[in-house]
């Protein structure tokens, strides 16, 4: 009886001994080629990844665009001139939404910009839209009130108040074409217009039915 509890303690040590079903699995050479070809692939993709990622990086760093660029620190109510601001090549990638590509005759600073600052058109008075050519207008929005955007190119009509004159009788007058809608508060709608039209938008717009129509709409 000693010897046979002896034989069964050294067939239990035996098996305890014995791999598990992974072990025999991972012993096959087709296993280990398997696992390896998989670890290729795994890491070939994420070679492809990177280099991918590395070959965008640089072409957005390669684009660049002429910006406008402060030469010093200017005051607001400034205007922009080769004294105080240059333009630049950057990189696209470094620039904001929108930037100011040339020197616009007029463009006055709206508030301080600091020196090396890339110009915004929102940081110029009348986002950029105003200068020698162009001042800016208020106008009534009537039936747009609410449609229109900052950057929307709109013209101007007026007609006779139909409440002054006989029915039928009023006729539509463009005075203003192609104004850039600079803001708009509730029921008006500021305007860049050339400086020729303010003439008549001084005499028609108090008394007349004033009526905008979009010519084009704003990108953003």
């Amino acid at each position: 009886m000693r010897h046979l509890f002896t034989a069964r303690r050294a067939v239990d040590a035996v098996r305890s001994w014995q791999p598990s079903v992974v072990r025999r699995l991972l012993r096959r050479p087709a296993v280990w080629w398997g696992t390896a070809a998989l670890l290729a692939l795994a890491t070939a993709a994420a070679s492809h990844g990177l280099l991918a990622d590395a070959s965008s990086q640089r072409e957005a760093w390669a684009r660049r665009h002429v910006v406008v660029v402060t030469t010093t620190a200017i005051e607001p109510g400034t205007q922009l001139s080769s004294a105080n601001s240059a333009t630049v090549e950057l990189p696209a990638v470094a620039l904001p939404d929108r930037f100011l590509t040339d020197l616009v005759p007029g463009a006055t600073a709206a508030a301080r910009l600091e020196r090396g600052e890339i110009v915004h058109p929102a940081r110029l008075l009348g986002g950029g839209a105003v200068d020698d050519d162009r001042v800016a207008v208020a106008v009534p929005t009537g039936d747009l009130d609410g449609l229109l955007a900052t950057g929307d190119v709109v013209d101007v009509w007026a007609s006779a108040d139909p409440y002054l004159v006989e029915p039928g009788t009023a006729d539509g007058l463009r005075i203003v074409s192609g104004a850039t809608v600079i803001d708009r508060v509730e029921g008006v709608a500021l305007l860049a217009v050339d400086r020729r039209e303010v003439a008549s938008v001084a005499a028609l717009v108090p008394n007349s039915a004033i009526t905008l129509s979009i010519v084009s709409r704003s990108a953003e």
